[in-house]
C-alpha cells in the first residue's frame, strides 16, 4: 500500500493544553477531552485539511505540494507500507524473553 505522511508542527506555547488536567474518553488517534481543554493540543481533527487552504493570491490550493511549498513547518513524504506476513512462532517466544529479562 503506498501513501503520503504530511507533518506539520505547531507551537506549543499558542497550541498546547495543560497536560496535567485530568482527562476522560478515548485515546487512539483523535486526542482526549479535559473538562477545559483538549489534549494534546487546541487544533480541531483533520488541521489543516479540516478548512479550505489557499496561497496567497486567496486561491484553493489544490495539491499536497502547494502546501508544503507555502508552510515552512511542514513537510511530506511518501511512504509504501508492506505486509510481511503474520508473525511466526519462534518470534512471539523471542519477543517474551525480552521482556522477561
Amino acid at each position: 500500500m503506498r501513501g503520503t505522511i504530511f507533518v506539520l508542527a505547531t507551537d506549543w506555547m499558542q497550541d498546547g493544553e495543560n497536560p496535567q488536567e485530568h482527562l476522560y474518553g478515548s485515546w487512539s488517534y483523535c486526542g482526549q477531552k479535559g473538562i477545559n481543554s483538549k489534549y494534546p493540543d487546541i487544533r480541531p481533527m483533520g488541521f489543516p485539511f479540516d478548512r479550505l487552504n489557499v496561497d496567497k493570491r486567496s486561491k484553493p490550493m489544490k495539491d499536497l505540494d502547494k502546501l508544503v511549498d507555502s508552510v515552512p513547518n511542514s513537510c511530506k513524504t511518501n511512504v509504501k507500507i508492506t505486509f510481511l506476513g503474520p508473525r511466526d512462532e519462534d518470534d512471539k517466544k523471542k519477543d517474551g524473553q525480552k521482556k522477561d529479562d
